[in-house]
């Protein structure tokens, strides 16, 4: 209704020629407040009708607990895990407090993820998180990618501002997990982004800097060579593999343990397979991820059941690990 109002009195002056010197300001509110509508409607009808994933984890995030509780218990891990090691040497005490630890990760996960608008008291929850010196890397960067994930569904402007503050973490792998969300949320809100006169400034102010700008190319190159991977397998599966697995024998005796990936020893090898063997270095060399098939393969194994674990930074200390 209010919407509808605001809308109404806009045409009204505008058709009576009077000066408004609000009106582009009420303008982009009024389109913020439409697309949050919007939004919301769909969130509405996902959660009814739908039978994604997302809309079942949805349903179940009423039995989560709030994002301020889960930062505080995941705060006290590192010291419950020293005070554990200096008291009770039992694995099965560690393997516990490990399991217990797991299970708010992915509590985590969840809440943040089937959040589509994160209230006040969230984004300051968020935001004690970032910049805690009691939290693991590990959590935040579970955190960030549940916000990236979260902002895919659904556009937060409180979720937008906690990405460009940790743009700014020290620790690498969580700001490149912000950067690479701030790509991809820019991707797909361009034309939403620009109505938010903060979010916008903030934008502009951080690509000024010079050091952000050459992780945020390196993330969109990588991104470009990313559209490639299903290619990249495909030539390995059906041109390299077959080739190396005829001469295989010339392979046995080998030693590869050079730290460029590439043996001059090779050359000693029938042309064919060193051209393969080439071919696979230089797909290395330039950045391809000729992991991927391999990975892919995994997605069988309990550990991936969870969408969170997807996410997880490997830890010599997960369970999955012991």
């Amino acid at each position: 209704e209010q919407i509808k109002t605001t809308h109404h009195y806009m045409l009204q002056y505008l058709l009576e020629g009077i000066e408004d010197p609000q009106r582009e300001e009420l303008h982009h509110k009024l389109l913020i407040d439409i697309w949050k509508v919007c939004d919301r409607l769909r969130h509405f009808l996902s959660m009814k009708y739908s039978q994604t994933q997302y809309a079942i984890a949805c349903r179940q995030s009423n039995q989560l607990a709030s994002l301020s509780l889960l930062v505080e218990e995941l705060e006290s891990f590192a010291d419950n895990l020293m005070i554990l090691k200096l008291t009770d040497t039992r694995p099965e005490s560690l393997q516990k407090e490990l399991l217990a630890h797991e299970k708010k990760q992915e509590d985590l996960f969840f809440c943040v993820w089937t959040n589509i608008d994160w209230s006040a008291s969230e984004m300051q929850a968020a935001t004690k998180a970032l910049h805690s010196e009691m939290l693991l890397p590990a959590d935040l960067c579970l955190l960030l990618s549940a916000v990236t994930l979260s902002l895919q569904q659904s556009f937060d402007e409180r979720k937008v501002a906690f990405v460009l503050q940790a743009c700014n973490h020290p620790n690498v792998e969580v700001r490149i997990r912000a950067l690479t969300c701030l790509l991809l949320t820019c991707h797909q809100y361009h034309n939403r982004i620009k109505h938010y006169a903060d979010l916008s400034n903030q934008l502009m102010l951080m690509f000024d800097k010079s050091s952000i700008y050459r992780e945020l190319e390196q993330i969109f190159l990588q991104m470009l060579q990313a559209q490639d991977t299903q290619k990249v397998i495909k030539k390995i599966r059906e041109e390299i593999i077959p080739e190396v697995m005829k001469n295989i024998n010339e392979l046995r005796g080998l030693d590869a343990n050079d730290e460029n990936d590439f043996n001059p020893e090779w050359g000693n090898m029938s042309p064919e397979l060193d051209e393969q063997m080439r071919k696979m270095h230089e797909l290395i060399m330039g950045g391809s991820d000729v992991y991927m098939g391999t990975f892919s393969m995994m997605k069988q194994f309990p550990f991936f059941r969870s969408i969170a674990h997807w996410f997880l930074p490997r830890s010599e200390e997960h369970t999955s690990e012991l």
